[in-house]
């Protein structure tokens, strides 16, 4: 079993990071893929992929992972994906596996993201943290005035990238406007999020 960590994923790498025990013996895996929003870069300033290198030891610049989660029985589990989970045991309890680009019967397994402004009913009770917003705490990012709603997905596929890219759904936003000067609370904000949009730019560039 091939392994990397988390810390060196690279666009078009998928791991599978973990497995866990959880209610009614079944076993959750927790998958992770760096993926690229097309319109993120639109209307952006061209990416510098050295504003990235040197700034490599800040976290902001790292690559993000996108997260997926899928649950089913262990001996199903182990069989597909050739696992030994004979350790987990109890409610709670955690592998940890970082497999990398895991196949089931020769198939990846990917990660793709569904963007939409329906929230499921767990969504609809909690705006204020499942809406996708600009940056952690920022404002929320809209759609023709609604709240977007990202949603992660584990599918087997050996679709080329350009080919996985096409499965995922994401939303044009809505043009946001900047307040300038309201305080120096909400500058800094401002500065921070421009910064931070700045830099997934420069390393969406650097792993294009």
């Amino acid at each position: 079993m091939e392994t990397k960590s988390l810390e060196s994923i690279v666009k078009g790498d998928t791991i599978l990071i973990d497995a866990k025990q959880v209610k009614g013996n079944k076993v959750s895996l927790q998958f992770a893929e760096v993926i690229t929003n097309p319109n993120r870069a639109e209307g952006a300033r061209p990416s510098n992929p050295l504003v990235s290198l040197l700034n490599k030891s800040d976290s902001r610049f790292a690559p993000r992972a996108r997260r997926a989660w899928i649950t089913g029985e262990k001996s199903d589990i182990s069989s597909a994906f050739g696992l030994d989970l004979s350790t987990l045991n109890n409610e709670g309890d955690v592998l940890s596996l970082n497999m990398l680009n895991p196949k089931v019967e020769g198939i990846r397994a990917r990660v793709v993201i569904t963007e939409t402004v329906v929230p499921n009913d767990y969504q609809k009770d909690n705006i204020d943290t499942a809406a996708k917003r600009a940056g952690k705490d920022g404002d929320f990012i809209l759609c023709d005035g609604k709240y977007i709603f990202s949603n992660s997905d584990v599918i087997p596929t050996n679709g080329t990238e350009q080919e996985v890219q096409g499965m995922h759904t994401f939303l044009k936003a809505d043009e946001r406007s900047v307040n300038v000067g309201i305080s120096a609370e909400g500058e800094v904000a401002n500065l921070k999020t421009a910064y931070e949009e700045a830099a997934e730019t420069a390393m969406d560039g650097l792993q294009a």
